[in-house]
């Protein structure tokens, strides 16, 4: 009996180490195959995320693109700016309330015939405002300028004389410098205003003395 105790306990034993050896080997496997595994799936939702982040940036930018290009068709239009200067002081010019007051219309001008002159003298001339274009020599003396491209500041320079490039008259002071300037605030001049937008104005760079002036 004692020799048969043995035997099975040795058997027992045996087993025992048998199972040990066994045993890291599967759990050896079984972490192996698990990081297999996460790892697969990390580089699935790492490339997912960011295909959808390129998505909605793309769409995003398009968005974007979108509405500038709307606004850009909408800006230049006549309302935005009936609107804006309604609101500023146009109001004023209003019959019949207590806030009912006459309006003089200064320092104003351009260097293009394009939207914005268009859309401000067809609102002075709905209007039949008075008003004192800015400025009618031809030059102007100069102490410096503001520098627009690096946070207005001002920069000063020696006084000097130059061409105003807003003024009426050249530097002769005889020469219409816009032709298309002058027509459109003599339509002002008059009372009732009788502006009409001018298709196509003259513009002397290219029809030189056909302008007249």
């Amino acid at each position: 009996l004692r020799r048969r105790g043995q035997e099975g306990k040795s058997a027992s034993t045996e087993e025992s180490r048998a199972i040990t050896a066994v045993t890291p080997t599967f759990a050896g496997e079984d972490l192996a195959v698990a990081d297999a595994a996460r790892g697969a799936q990390v580089a699935w939702d790492c490339g997912l995320c960011l295909g959808l982040q390129c998505g909605l940036l793309c769409c995003t930018l398009l968005l974007v693109a979108v509405g500038l290009f709307i606004f850009a068709l909408i800006a230049p239009g006549y309302n935005i700016l009936e609107w804006h200067l309604d609101k500023q002081w146009g109001f004023l010019l209003e019959e019949g309330f207590d806030y009912t007051a006459p309006v003089w219309m200064g320092e104003f001008g351009s260097l293009v015939h394009g939207h914005y002159w268009n859309n401000l003298v067809k609102y002075l001339n709905d209007r039949d405002m008075d008003f004192a274009y800015w400025a009618i020599n031809g030059r102007k003396w100069s102490t410096g300028f503001i520098d627009t491209m690096h946070g207005g500041r001002w920069v000063s320079q020696p006084g000097h004389w130059e061409s105003d490039n807003f003024g009426i008259l050249h530097t002769d002071y005889k020469t219409v410098r816009y032709p298309w300037m002058m027509l459109d605030l003599r339509a002002l001049q008059s009372s009732p205003a009788r502006w009409r937008p001018l298709r196509p104005h003259c513009d002397r760079s290219v029809l030189g003395p056909a302008c007249g002036g």
